[in-house]
């Protein structure tokens, strides 16, 4: 199947994919997110599960009091259990339609359910209430960016920073959206902003390292991961991302740590095995990358660029019907490339 070669002129690289697979900036924010949230509506120093029990005595004996609901929705997102969490935000809300944190609580477990559409309404509700509140805009503007409505959510950033020029996290987040239409100037411009706001902010470092490593701004990329790694040494994108840098710069065995320490912070992340596979194949360790390609898709069999490298290296390796094997399952995914060297070979999908 050597028309997989001569139509590329080269076999796959690591810069070719990232044009076709950059990872994206969302990642951290919703994290921390959460974290503040929750902690500004600490209700109690108990432990959750015996403040749980105390509110469920409450409601028990006063079921009309929106704020028990409401104090045992936020012990339930506390504990990560979010459809619980919900239906007490839901409860609290029609005791009290003017309860305007429950609306924001809710909006948030329905976030991190992805249900962002839900959330907007929520996000919408509390901006009614509280229209000078920068945090409603900024929230409103992170769900839409879960529907990929980046000007929408731009729009929100924008008059949350108008309301308070020391949120870092709005700052950040309108880099980040800025980022996704392509505008990395102004997304770099927001990062920076960001961290003038606050230095400690690790995201908007690793962000505009995303960013400069998309302009091909190699060593200030490394130079951000480094600053995100070391404000927040459990960061297993950022290390993904300067061993990625690194390798593309040249220094291979740096950038094999960094993105075998990825792997060891989060084991089960498709997407660095991923990497680590195209690194090893710059190396020349076929092997190696190919054992990756299989955990990388073992982990998540419905991402078509894994199916598409792996298919490319069974072509080099000569094994040209599990090469056709995967480039026809990539192909049904929607891979361009695998469809294009396909329909050329008149093998089809």
């Amino acid at each position: 199947m050597v028309i997989l070669k001569n139509q590329l002129g080269i076999y796959l690289s690591l810069s070719f994919l990232m044009a076709f697979w950059p990872h994206g900036f969302l990642a951290p924010w919703l994290a921390w997110a959460g974290e503040e949230v929750v902690s500004k509506d600490k209700t109690s120093n108990r432990p959750v599960p015996e403040e749980i029990e105390i509110l469920n005595d409450g409601i028990e004996k006063n079921p009309q009091n929106g704020n028990f609901f409401y104090r045992r929705g936020i012990a339930y997102l506390a504990l990560g259990q979010l459809i619980q969490a919900v239906r007490d935000f839901s409860r609290a809300i029609e005791l009290d339609s003017k309860e305007a944190m429950a609306y924001q609580q809710r909006g948030f477990c329905y976030v991190r359910l992805g249900l962002y559409a839900e959330a907007i309404w929520d996000f919408t509700r509390l901006i009614e209430l509280r229209p000078k509140n920068s945090q409603a805009y900024e929230l409103r503007g992170y769900a839409y960016m879960g529907l990929a409505e980046y000007h929408s959510a731009i729009r929100d950033f924008d008059r949350a920073v108008e309301l308070d020029g020391e949120n870092a996290q709005a700052f950040n987040n309108r880099g980040i959206a800025l980022a996704q239409i392509g505008q990395l100037n102004q997304a770099i411009w927001n990062f920076e902003k960001a961290l003038q706001c606050n230095p400690q902010l690790a995201g908007a470092y690793y962000n505009r390292g995303v960013a400069y490593h998309r302009q091909g701004n190699l060593q200030q990329a490394i130079g951000d991961f480094s600053k995100a790694i070391g404000l927040d040494p459990g960061n297993s994108q950022a290390y993904n991302r300067r061993g990625l840098a690194f390798v593309e710069l040249g220094d291979e065995d740096r950038g094999m740590r960094d993105l075998e320490k990825a792997i060891e912070l989060d084991p089960g992340n498709s997407a660095f095995y991923l990497d680590r596979a195209m690194a090893w194949e710059r190396k020349g360790l076929l092997k190696k990358a190919m054992l990756d390609y299989d955990k990388a898709i073992e982990l998540n069999p419905r991402n078509p660029q894994a199916y598409w490298a792996r298919g490319i290296l069974h072509d080099r390796l000569e094994n040209e019907e599990k090469a056709i094997e995967d480039l026809k399952i990539a192909s049904r995914m929607g891979n361009k490339m695998a469809q294009t060297f396909l329909k050329a070979k008149d093998l089809g999908w």
